[in-house]
């Protein structure tokens, strides 16, 4: 497992680990670059992308995400040149959406292989994963090509999955299980009490790591889901691409806010201590 142990590092040290969608490519190529860059700064971090398609995003992917996903294809970006970039920030995790995959499932994983540490299969609002659909595997078969190329896979968990689904989910994971609190990207998340049942569901399954997304947008939801008891990591992923897309001074004010969660007090990310776009 390459991802579980910055979940472990962060547990010991009372923080959570932040994992910022950042789209190759979106607004610019040399924008994402330097929001990557900015991210070195914060000790708990796993770096997120996504492979950007133009289609067969899943029904709950937020407006803005799929505009930066047609954004960064029009600046010539595709899933060669997104993983090559990724590749030099680590840990990192990769979400490849249905459109992306190519068949068979094992040579798509080659294209992989030493540039992602994680895999995110995403999936929308059906009760199965489109995704794994296409493959025309399990879930657990795709977790053990993933571990044969040293891809930890993460399967994202909801509360419409079958109660077998999620099972088969959270033990075919590796690294940590992506926990979705809200029905949609950017969307109002659930209540406390609905969240913490679905985090026990998980810890009475196996022990390990899970990250919140959907819905987490910055210090407010950031504060609740830390003290709910196994929650390891969130998920921004809207509200980054809102923020990147306005400015990078507006990008690092956001995570200047989230900071104080995901790192220690010695790490100042307030933009007056950067350089300003």
């Amino acid at each position: 497992m390459k991802l579980e142990p910055s979940f472990q590092k962060a547990s010991s040290r009372g923080k959570l680990v932040l994992l910022p969608e950042i789209i190759i490519g979106f607004p610019s190529m040399r924008r994402s670059k330097r929001a990557l860059d900015y991210l070195a700064n914060l000790d708990h971090i796993i770096y997120k992308t996504a492979t950007p398609v133009a289609s067969g995003w899943p029904l709950n992917t937020s407006d803005v995400i799929k505009r930066a996903h047609t954004s960064a294809l029009s600046n010539g970006v595709d899933l060669t040149r997104t993983v090559e970039t990724i590749a030099r920030y680590r840990p990192n995790v990769l979400t490849i959406y249905s459109e992306a995959i190519t068949n068979p499932f094992q040579a798509f994983l080659d294209q992989l292989e030493g540039y992602v540490d994680g895999l995110i299969l995403a999936e929308g609002n059906e009760p199965e994963d489109r995704a794994i659909l296409k493959t025309g595997l399990s879930y657990s078969e795709c977790g053990e090509l993933c571990r044969d190329r040293g891809i930890d896979f993460v399967p994202p968990v909801s509360t419409w999955n079958r109660p077998e689904v999620i099972r088969e989910k959270v033990l075919s994971a590796e690294g940590f299980v992506y926990l979705m609190i809200s029905m949609g990207a950017g969307g109002r998340i659930f209540g406390e009490a609905r969240i913490q049942g679905m985090l026990d569901r998980i810890s009475e399954l196996r022990e390990v790591p899970v990250a919140v997304a959907f819905g987490v947008r910055g210090p407010r939801e950031i504060r609740m889901v830390r003290g709910l008891r196994g929650c390891g990591g969130a998920v921004i992923g809207t509200r980054i691409i809102e923020t990147l897309s306005q400015s990078l001074t507006s990008y690092r004010k956001l995570i200047g806010s989230i900071a104080p969660y995901v790192s220690s007090d010695r790490v100042d990310m307030s933009p007056s201590a950067h350089s300003n776009a």
